[in-house]
Order: structure tokens, then sequence, then C-alpha cells
């Protein structure tokens, strides 16, 4: 039985009833029989028509519900996972870690999930591991099972030991999703520091982070010319650009297959830039770029002018900073213990280049600026060298995909900033790796993000995409004895950001 509202004209007016109808069989078909006319629902009492319906329910055995009987439990970040579940299953991401990390046992701890918790994590409020293990009951998982502190520790040991494992398995799945071209693979170093000085990986190295008198790691990071990171390695803080950039080719040869590649800072660098005095063709406010052709060999000098001011400040700095230091060497060590010193500074600070030291013939402790180097630095502000053997591409098309460069560099300071790459917590060097890969890790998910959010011709950037979805909740409802999951109603905005990434409807009530 159920209520249906049957419309009647009489005397030029339609009326409404409500009435009380069943289905029944009769010949054949299937009719609706009338069992009671409640009246013009018009003129029905709503008060009297609600009695009445509780009146009914006690004959079916069945408490009535009452709106004060509804309690609020609690209200559940739903629209940031929602996005991140739906680039995660995209990129059959649990497989991808259940392959790589070997589950054929039966292991009890679902590293999947953790995976999956930390990464969200990362993206909407980066916290220490310790601390997510109460964040995350503040976001609906489908799993009642909450992870502990030990089962991010162990998750992060396996993200490392099963690193080249996981990117092999992500590249293949883009390429198949996105049909990755990669012609140009770009590649970068930032640093990040630390506070302690537990971890073995943490050296005295170039300071990416301004501050040359804390101990780093280094992080290189292969992206497309689309921004998409498909690898990664952490380094030694005191390793050099050089040795990262060997093993990375190396690494790129072996597991990819990719030969071009964006150097920088290589030994070529003054030999390019003597053999051309043509003006930079301005490709917009933050990439000027000439060319010079030797043999089969093409160089794009690129400058970068917000890097050239970045640049220049930078060795300001480290200028005032290490001469500062030599000014408060003390007056009563000799001139050699002076010099000795002077060369240590020099070294840990990495600013051999801008000083000239020595012990002049009065057998006193000098030192003065090396001016010729630092005019010659001027030069290189700012300026990098693309190398390329290919020929069926223009100039301009290799350095318009260069621009994704200042992107990449981006890339580094949101890794830090906005994926909070900082501080790390953790002294264990494969617990650091860990902690890097799933930073890195969510770094793709927001670049897709961004991918689907401009394929859709939205106008969101990835960070007001989540902040948006942050108010899309899921409410825990307690009502009769059951618990009812309802999300709140869901704006343009949300609807347009979802249906981005493959989620056309939201599914607005749940049953616990």
């Amino acid at each position: 039985m159920y209520t249906r509202i049957s419309k009647v004209k009489y005397a030029g007016k339609t009326y409404r009833y409500l009435r009380i109808v069943e289905s029944i069989w009769r010949k054949g078909k299937v009719i609706q029989r009338v069992i009671a006319n409640l009246g013009d629902i018009n003129l029905i009492d709503k008060d009297n028509l609600y009695h009445l319906s509780v009146s009914l329910a006690r004959y079916a055995g069945k408490k009535p519900l009452s709106i004060e009987e509804l309690e609020s439990v609690s209200a559940l970040h739903y629209g940031e996972i929602l996005l991140t579940k739906a680039i995660w299953d995209s990129l059959h991401f649990e497989s991808i870690l259940k392959s790589a990390l070997s589950l054929k046992k039966k292991i009890k701890l679902d590293y999947p999930l953790c995976v999956f918790i930390m990464l969200v994590n990362r993206l909407i409020a980066p916290k220490s591991k310790l601390a997510i293990t109460k964040w995350q009951e503040r976001i609906y998982i489908e799993k009642d099972t909450k992870p502990k502190y030990q089962h991010f520790l162990r998750t992060l040991n396996y993200l490392a030991k099963s690193k080249e494992k996981i990117e092999e398995s992500l590249f293949s799945r883009l390429t198949d999703l996105f049909s990755l071209k990669l012609n140009i693979i770009f590649y970068d170093l930032t640093s990040t520091y630390f506070e302690g000085k537990s971890c073995p990986l943490a050296k005295f190295g170039y300071s990416r982070d301004r501050l040359p008198d804390k101990k780093q790691i280094v992080l290189g990071l292969l992206v497309t010319d689309e921004g998409l990171p498909i690898a990664h390695q952490v380094y030694n803080g005191n390793l050099s650009d050089k040795t990262t950039l060997k093993a990375t080719i190396d690494t790129l040869k072996k597991r990819f297959q990719i030969k071009p590649l964006r150097k920088r800072n290589s030994d070529e660098v003054k030999n390019i830039l003597k053999t051309t005095s043509r003006n930079y063709t301005i490709l917009s406010n933050i990439l000027h770029f000439k060319e010079v052709v030797s043999k089969d060999i093409r160089y794009l000098i690129c400058k970068n002018p917000q890097k050239q001011r970045d640049d220049r400040i930078f060795r300001d700095n480290l200028i005032k900073i290490v001469s500062v230091e030599f000014m408060q060497l003390s007056k009563r060590i000799d001139a050699q213990s002076k010099l000795k010193k002077a060369a240590e500074i020099l070294a840990l600070k990495k600013a051999k280049r801008y000083f000239v030291i020595g012990i002049d013939k009065q057998n006193n402790f000098f030192w003065n600026l090396n001016e010729e180097a630092i005019s010659y630095e001027k030069e290189l502000d700012g300026v990098y060298i693309l190398k390329t053997n290919v020929q069926d591409i223009s100039a301009y098309e290799v350095v318009k995909a260069y621009k994704n460069l200042c992107q990449v560099e981006d890339a580094f300071r949101e890794i830090k900033d906005f994926l909070k790459l900082r501080p790390i917590y953790h002294y264990s060097p494969t617990r650091v790796k860990g902690h890097v890969m799933v930073c890195v890790l969510a770094y793709l998910i927001e670049k897709l993000l961004e991918k689907s959010l401009k394929e859709a011709n939205l106008p969101f950037s990835p960070r007001e995409a989540l902040d948006y979805l942050s108010t899309l909740r899921l409410v825990e409802n307690k009502l009769a004895g059951r618990h009812l999951l309802c999300v709140t109603t869901p704006s343009q905005e949300h609807r347009q950001i979802l249906k981005s990434v493959g989620i056309p409807k939201i599914q607005k009530i749940f049953q616990k």
C-alpha cells in the first residue's frame, strides 16, 4: 500500500485528493485499487495527517520517528576524500601497491589504506605520523579499520624499499592514461634542512633554503613537460648537482629508456655563453632564450629574470655571512690557523669562488672578494642551458616546453610548502625516504587534479578546488537506533570539481 494524489476536474476546477491505494493483479494486469479516500489535500489539517501516520506506525509495530530524537554525532571531511579516491582509482594505485609490496602472504596490516590516509593528509592537513592517528577520525574512510602509529611507520619502510617498482608501475599507468610524449624530461634539485642531527642522510651542502649553516638532504625530481613527476631520488645533503645529474641520467636510460634531458650547471656553460652575442628572444616575462648550434647539438640559452634576482640575493647574502665570519676570526690564533679556519668556512658554505684568502709577506691572514669571479657569476644568474639533439622541433617549441621548468621549481616550493615536506620528524634514512615518497605521490595527485581542472575549463587551482571541497561533509546522524551518514548539500562548485575527476553524481545518504 502507498499514498497517491489523484486529480479530479469538476465544474471547471481541478481538485487534488489524497488516497491510500494498493496494487493488485486482475485479468493479467496490475491495477490500483483505492482503499481509502482522505479528501482534498488542500483541506486536510496537516497536524491531523501527522497524528494519523503516528497511529498507523503503532499498528505496524514501529516506533514513530521524532525530529527531537535526531542526534548529529560528527561532520567528517568527505569532498577531498571523494576526489583523492577518484584519482587514486584511476591510477590503479591499490593494485600497484599490492603488487610492488608483494602482498601475497596473509598480512594483517592494510598498507594501501595507510598510504591513502597519508596522501590525503599531505593534501589537506599535513601532520606528523603520530598526529595522523587522531586526525584520521575526522575523515570518512569506508573501512572501519583505523591504522595505528606503528602501522604508518612500517608503511614508510615498505614504500622506501619498493620505490622503484611503484614508480615504474605508475609511469606505465600514466603512459596508458595520457599517452605521454617524453621528448623532454625536466630534472631539478631541491634541498630541505633538518633541525635535529640524528639522520645519517643529513649533511652540510649547497642550501636552496638559504640556510647554509644547517644540515640537509637533497631531493632530485624528474617530471614530464606537463609537470607530472615520474621519478625521484633522495641524496645525502652534500652531493653536488653534477653527481646527482649523472646518477639520474643512468637511471633514466636503464628504467625508462629516455635520452633527452634538461641539463644545468654543466662544464659547457662558459663556452656556450661565449659563442654568441645575440639578444634574447622574450617568450614571457619569466623566460627569455637564444639558440646556439654546434655540430649536431642544439643549445638553448634560457634566462629567468625572477630566478636571476633570487640568485643575486642569495649570493649577496652568502657573501655577507662569510664576510662576518671572517671578521670574527679570533685575534688570539695565528695566521695559519686563521687560514685553515677560513678555508673550512668557504668549503662549508660553498663560497670558495667568491673569495681570495691567504697570508701576506708580514705573515698576516688576509681575505678579499674575488670581484672577477663575482662579475662572471652575475652573468650566470638565472641562466640555464638546454642541450638537445632533437632536430625536428623548433627552438620555440623546445623553449616553450622549458617554460614548465618554472612549474618544476614551483613544484619544489609546493612540496616543501603546500605538501609540507618539512618538518621531517624521522631520523631513520628509510623512513625519511618513505616520507619524501608520500610527499611526491601526493604532489602527483595534485598535478593530475590540476590537469583535470584545466581540461574541464574550470577556473580553479588545485588548492582552491580542495578548499571548496573541504565544505562538503558527511554528517553522521543517529535516529531510532540507526546510524545515517548524510552528505551536506553539494554546491555547483562541488559538482563541477568532482565531475572533472570522473564523479558525475554524489550519493546523498549511507546507512552505517
